[in-house]
């Protein structure tokens, strides 16, 4: 994965990720800033969407570097990052430099930021934690103005990685912090300062990221969150009660190796293994630590809640809460609790070492009992050892094998593996308190910890050679070769019996193709146009794609690709192909009417949901009707004898030009999806836009030959950048001004 040959590609970071921060890079790259993806979803925000992280400052790389390259290594460089971050916190916390090492290697390495390598703007995110708390608590210690910017500044890349519910659980965080500063610093301000200065970040932070979060705020408001999410939608993927034996297990119930068991039983992360080592140093902590385990026990605490979502009814109580009524699956906000244990480890490990130093008899009982159960552990390896397939017949017997479970095999083979890890570090930890050559029992005893935590969770990664992406085939081939500007889809049924495979020839999903400038009605992004959704579900109104044809023509939909066979005179065969042992067809549409159309008169439907009964009404005919979505005009225009022609001058991602000519009144319909932002012109003459068959686009044009411009001109965006150089100039100012004296008393770090 060093080199460029093979490409990261586990799960969603195929469909979901590298298509449109390839689809910006190549704008870029082309002279053209990355406002708008025109090739998925009939047209849809670039920059908005916060998944292509334009802005993300690592990012800049991908604009001199191999794209190949610089994915894989970001990936990797995040996993370091993590493990520095984390150093550098536990640093903050007086922690011996060896602890934190060692804290920096189980975060870095737990299953936890092993399994969201996938969602890449979480990994990403989660890495710049440790630095944000590290420089809010420094701030209200040292009383550096910079501080606060530094921790603002962090915030803003946090944000800008793409992943805003990590971004609200690190101010939840935040907050709570302010009640327990003085337990990590001994000159802690008073909690109106506190606040006061909670409130500078926060507006450093607003400011900083005006250029980003304006423009999704606005996206958000037109998408299909804005609503939020009903109680199910956002309990999806909650932690199980179960799967806390995932712990100390390792994929136990084959998530990571059946993709039905992954659908139908996970909790969305592929691993959380822990190991023991980690959770018996944080147990030495937390039993002989000093009181600011209490925050950190408290955010593990607080973490399990979170994560558990629909297992227990506090979740219910907080999807009422904006924002978290837009967010799904809580098991990701499991990251504070693997912090915390990370952290836990490595402050425990420097008990360890003071409390047998100082000859504290709790510490001591505790090793000895750790020893014992470790050589419990031991016994149990043996006894699997000798009996396996003795064991591996009463499991089978009753019933504790697939489909519950992984397969028996597998399942004792790590727990083969955790035990005898458990017995060595336990071992460790005895011969720690036994021996004089300390340094070579604690070298034996981290080794053993790592290892444990990088072979337990090493492989729940997929990979794939990145000529898949770059070398189009079949399919996609085909359509390169038929012009390319006409749009296909992939019917709903088509995608559910084939997009289980990511790897292989599987140019289907749309948003892959659109890596090659292909142009499609559907995508992969969790920000979806709201009309334009709902013009997507009318398809699943009708039998087949047969009496679809009306959805084709609003849509210019040219090509379908269907897992099943037609016999229609109005679709014709062009390409039969085989994917998962089945026959996929792509068929073009004959009656495909064009995407820039005439209409000479359009009715005005005020109701939405009559607009989507008439669309899907088989009597209407869509290469003469055009709906307009709204109240009708005082001023008729338009008329039932007038004739026209729209050509296309131009198409780029941003700005359209067309010409039309007509011997009366008319509209020029764009099969383009209708969003804020758009402006057009018509002769260079503003004009206003109307929403049209539901989800695109119509412009008024008068009598003869006129110059039709559509431009992307997002005011969100440029108010962003007036926020963000406010923003810039009060950090600025911020940075030079002198320090405030933290007040109140002196408090000793141990209370």
């Amino acid at each position: 994965m060093l080199s460029s040959k093979l490409i990261f590609c586990e799960r969603d970071l195929a469909p979901f990720f590298i298509p449109p921060k390839f689809l910006w890079v190549s704008q870029v790259k082309g002279l053209v800033f990355p406002f708008w993806n025109p090739h998925n979803y009939s047209g849809i925000p670039l920059l908005a969407t916060l998944q292509p992280g334009v802005f993300y400052p690592p990012h800049i790389f991908y604009l001199f570097l191999p794209f190949n390259l610089v994915w894989n290594w970001l990936i990797i460089l995040h996993f370091v990052f993590a493990a520095f971050t984390t150093y550098a916190f536990l640093r903050y916390m007086k922690v011996t430099a060896l602890s934190c090492a060692v804290g920096g290697m189980v975060f870095m390495l737990s299953g936890y930021l092993l399994s969201v390598h996938n969602l890449l703007p979480h990994l990403f995110g989660v890495s710049w934690f440790p630095l944000i708390l590290l420089y809010f608590l420094k701030y209200f210690e040292t009383g550096e103005y910079r501080n606060s910017v530094l921790c603002a500044v962090f915030l803003v890349f946090q944000y800008l990685a793409g992943a805003p519910e990590i971004v609200i659980l690190t101010g939840v965080v935040l907050f709570a912090s302010l009640f327990v500063v003085p337990w990590f610093t001994e000159r802690p301000t008073k909690l109106a300062g506190r606040i006061a200065g909670l409130v500078l970040m926060g507006a450093i932070f607003a400011l900083l990221s005006g250029v980003q979060w304006t423009s999704f705020y606005e996206l958000h408001t037109q998408s299909i969150r804005s609503s939020g999410l009903t109680y199910l939608q956002a309990i999806t993927w909650s932690f199980a009660w179960k799967d806390f034996i995932q712990f100390f297990l390792p994929d136990v119930f084959g998530y990571a190796q059946n993709l039905q068991k992954y659908w139908l039983n996970q909790s969305w992360l592929k691993t959380v293994y822990l190991g023991l080592g980690p959770i018996l140093l944080s147990l030495i902590y937390f039993v002989k630590g000093d009181r600011r385990k209490y925050f950190f026990l408290g955010l593990i605490v607080f973490s399990l809640v979170l994560g558990l979502g629909g297992n227990t009814p506090v979740y219910k109580l907080l999807h009422k809460v904006p924002p978290f009524s837009s967010v799904r699956y809580p098991v990701k906000f499991l990251f504070l609790m693997f912090f915390s244990v990370s952290v836990a480890t490595a402050m425990g490990l420097d008990v360890l070492k003071a409390k047998l130093a100082e000859g504290d008899r709790t510490v001591k009982r505790l090793v000895i009992g750790f020893f014992y159960l470790g050589f419990l552990f031991a016994l149990f390896w043996a006894f699997l050892n000798f009996y396996h397939d003795q064991v591996a017949g009463f499991l089978a017997r009753r019933n504790v094998c697939p489909p519950l479970y992984h397969e028996v095999w597998f399942n004792i083979h790590n727990a083969k593996r955790f035990l005898a890890f458990s017995f060595l570090f336990c071992t460790g930890l005895l011969l720690y308190l036994r021996l004089r050559a300390k340094r070579m029992a604690l070298g034996f005893m981290l080794l053993v910890l790592i290892m444990d935590l990088f072979l337990a969770n090493y492989g729940f990664y997929g990979s794939v050679s990145w000529k898949w992406f770059e070398s189009p085939e079949g399919f996609t081939r085909e359509l390169l070769n038929r012009n390319g500007m006409e749009r296909f889809m992939v019917s709903v049924k088509t995608e559910n019996e084939l997009n289980s495979i990511l790897i292989g020839k599987n140019y289907l999903v749309a948003p892959y193709s659109a890596m090659h400038g292909l142009y499609s009605i559907g995508g992969a992004e969790v920000m979806r146009i709201g009309h334009h959704e709902k013009y997507l579900g009318l398809f699943n109104c009708v039998q087949n794609i047969v009496r679809a044809r009306s959805l084709l023509d609003i849509g210019a939909i040219k090509y379908a690709i269907l897992s099943y066979p037609l016999d229609d005179r109005e679709f014709t065969l062009v390409k039969r192909d085989i994917m998962n042992d089945k026959y996929v067809y792509l068929y073009e549409y004959r009656g495909y009417p064009g995407r820039f159309l005439f209409f000479p008169k359009a009715q005005y439907i005020n109701d939405e949901k009559q607009v989507m009964l008439r669309i899907i009404d088989q009597g209407s005919d869509f290469k003469k009707e055009l709906i307009i979505s709204g109240r009708p005009p005082d001023h008729p225009w338009g008329s039932e004898t007038s004739q026209g022609v729209v050509r296309l001058v131009s198409y780029g991602p941003d700005k359209v030009i067309l010409t039309s000519e007509s011997d009366g009144q008319g509209f020029v319909y764009v099969s383009d999806t209708y969003y804020p932002g758009w402006r057009a012109y018509v002769d260079g003459r503003p004009t206003k836009i109307y929403r049209a068959n539901l989800a695109f686009r119509a412009v008024e044009v008068p009598a003869g030959k006129h110059t039709v411009v559509f431009k992307y001109v997002p005011v969100s965006f440029y108010l962003g950048c007036i926020l963000t150089l406010i923003g810039i100039i009060l950090g600025a100012w911020l940075w030079r001004k002198r320090s405030f004296q933290p007040g109140g008393p002196r408090i000793p770090r141990d209370g």
